[in-house]
């Protein structure tokens, strides 16, 4: 990588592919994976999942593909009988492109087995919960799943944002607790974040990390925070280019602008997929909690309307009926700019420029603040993240890979010409002071390392 403070003056928008980036990233998957190994890993051969919707199956699925056998839970008939037919036709659709033999796809139909008696995973290895994002819920199912199990029996949490300790308050020995959050489609999505809480066990720790590897993950070790590394940094992102609707752009805009200069999708077009209601749900929790929290208005007014995304044909964009294709939107432009104007902001056009650095600087400066934090033991695990789950262009090697490259002092001159920015986001453009430290001692951001 160059000497930081001998870069000469460009654009991140003028960025094209860094050299050294697919050694760097190779490097960083790496050491990301080798933890310290402290603890004695456990044989995990049997699994239970409790939550038979979208993650919940791709867990199973990825499960099953790695040799184990796994008792897939829930509640609701229709949910057990939908999950039975898309994991039935999966498999299916893998012998008829000749990925698996007729043995191999009898053995894992035979493999997954499905329930509605939580008593059914007594004998399970390792309990996952996949239910849906509620404090609540998820307490209740991992106390469940404690009293059912037997002692040795690793219980994990696919949270995507709540806090692993509270999910374990109710678990009699948390030392057996752990976040293990997939990533949509889990038995495809190589990112696995593994979150250990305040009381997880170094054998629960390596046991976890060992099977991340047999099922050919790519494990990243995060704190315990709003989000972890991966969704802490997707919620800013995201966040900010909201703001950028609010002040001027469209979604098709910002999406093609990002998607141009190397990102896998942008991202109107992923919460769309995902479904709009999901982080409508986690901001509107967020802001109970935090009722002086900086957030955008744009997005909670487009899930007030019911626009969740591909599922109810109209979200950020327009969906004819059964075409996932996006459309651009006249009714979601009048939309954006209805609330424009009950924000008193006065639109601007926005160049694609600016929609590549406010949306890549975001990232930069929250990595800063979960560096700072301690919740990532090092720089580059944060671009593992970032690259592995979230699209950023892989010829890049990650936010903070071209942080680096960039020149932070540049980064941090950026940031803060953004507080100049109409609405309520200005508030969030203040350089991180992590940011500055390294900046004016010459280090690198992305090989930044400590130990959580």
């Amino acid at each position: 990588m160059q000497n930081l403070n001998q870069i000469a003056e460009r654009q991140i928008v003028d960025i094209g592919p860094i050299e050294g980036a697919d050694i760097y990233l190779k490097a960083a998957i790496n050491k990301a994976a080798n933890i310290d190994q402290n603890g004695q890993a456990q044989n995990i051969r049997y699994v239970g999942i409790v939550g038979a919707g979208a993650m919940g199956r791709g867990i199973a699925l990825a499960l099953v593909n790695s040799g184990r056998k796994v008792t897939l839970l829930d509640v609701s008939e229709t949910s057990i009988s939908s999950a039975k037919n898309s994991t039935d036709r999966y498999f299916e659709a893998q012998y008829d492109k000749g990925r698996i033999s007729k043995n191999t796809l009898v053995q894992r139909l035979a493999a997954l087995n499905f329930t509605q008696q939580m008593t059914d995973l007594a004998s399970v290895d390792m309990a996952i919960e996949a239910v849906p994002e509620s404090m609540d819920l998820k307490k209740q199912v991992m106390a469940s799943l404690e009293a059912i199990t037997g002692p040795d029996t690793l219980l994990a949490t696919n949270t995507s944002t709540l806090d692993i300790d509270e999910i374990a308050s109710l678990v009699g020995s948390p030392e057996r607790v752990i976040g293990t959050h997939f990533f949509i489609p889990a038995q495809v999505t190589k990112l696995l974040e593994v979150v250990p809480g305040i009381k997880t066990s170094p054998d629960t720790l390596a046991s976890v990390m060992a099977l991340a590897q047999d099922l050919g993950k790519t494990p990243v070790i995060a704190g315990n925070c709003d989000g972890f590394i991966g969704n802490r940094l997707f919620d800013r992102f995201h966040q900010e280019a909201m703001f950028l609707l609010e002040e001027g752009a469209y979604p098709e805009q910002v999406d093609e602008a990002l998607e141009q200069w190397g990102y896998a999708i942008g991202p109107f077009r992923t919460l769309d997929i995902v479904g709009n209601e999901i982080p409508w749900s986690v901001r509107l929790e967020r802001k109970k909690r935090l009722p002086e929290i900086v957030q955008p208005t744009v997005g909670d007014v487009l899930c007030e309307c019911g626009h969740f995304g591909q599922k109810t044909g109209i979200g950020w964009y327009a969906y004819e009926v059964n075409n996932r294709v996006p459309v651009s939107s006249p009714k979601i432009h009048n939309l954006i700019e209805g609330v424009s104007e009950t924000l008193g902001i006065t639109r601007r056009i926005i160049d694609t420029e600016e929609i590549i650095e406010r949306c890549v600087l975001s990232v930069v400066n929250e990595a800063a603040a979960i560096l700072a934090g301690g919740y990532a033991s090092r720089g580059s695990d944060i671009d593992v993240v970032q690259v592995n789950g979230y699209g950023f262009p892989e010829n890049r090697g990650g936010p903070l890979y071209l942080a680096d490259y960039f020149g932070l002092n540049q980064a941090i001159t950026l940031v803060s010409s953004y507080k100049n920015i109409a609405g309520p986001g200005r508030a969030l453009w203040e350089p991180h002071p992590f940011l500055k430290n390294l900046a004016e001692s010459g280090e690198s951001i992305a090989a930044w390392e400590t130990k959580l």
